[in-house]
């Protein structure tokens, strides 16, 4: 079996390089033009095109030579401009409609925070009448964030400082 796979597979290497073989040998029969590299042929070359170039008279075409001159429009109307226009009203439509929402969403909000306020005054108000004292002393207390954390922090002071004495009578 090895033997078989082994031909085969030689088989195949030697079909493969012949078709390769053939393959070069058609394209270089079929290319049949050889150009030199040389400078000079280059310049001729060029030379001959510019002066065929040089020769050519550019004729302007007649509007009838074209094949396609019936099928002009012969006057142009204005129909883009009623789509422009109608493009204008959409955008100042929509501009004007999200401007009205903006300012009416805006005053609801104020409307809605006015209320929120006084609402929360008449329960200050109710909680005060009805316990005058605790809310005396809550007016009376002139503080702010700040000084309720600096007494916080004093008040720990001093705590870690008792214990600390504490610790040096055990001791």
């Amino acid at each position: 079996m090895t033997k078989n796979s082994s031909v085969t597979q030689i088989a195949k290497a030697s079909h493969e390089s012949l078709t390769d073989s053939l393959l070069t040998q058609k394209l270089k029969k079929m290319d049949s033009v050889e150009l030199p590299m040389d400078e000079n042929f280059f310049d001729q070359m060029h030379d001959q095109i510019m002066q065929a170039v040089e020769k050519t008279e550019i004729k302007q075409l007649n509007r009838w030579a074209k094949t396609w001159v019936f099928l002009e429009t012969r006057a142009k109307y204005y129909q883009h401009a009623g789509i422009k226009a109608t493009k204008a009203l959409f955008v100042l439509a929509v501009v004007s409609l999200s401007y009205g929402l903006g300012a009416t969403s805006v005053a609801m909000f104020e409307k809605a925070h006015e209320q929120q306020i006084t609402k929360n005054k008449d329960v200050i108000l109710k909680q005060a009448i009805q316990s005058p004292v605790e809310w005396a002393e809550l007016a009376a207390v002139g503080q702010n964030d700040m000084d309720l954390y600096a007494e916080i922090l004093n008040e720990k002071i001093q705590r870690l400082g008792l214990e600390s004495e504490v610790i040096k009578n055990e001791l």
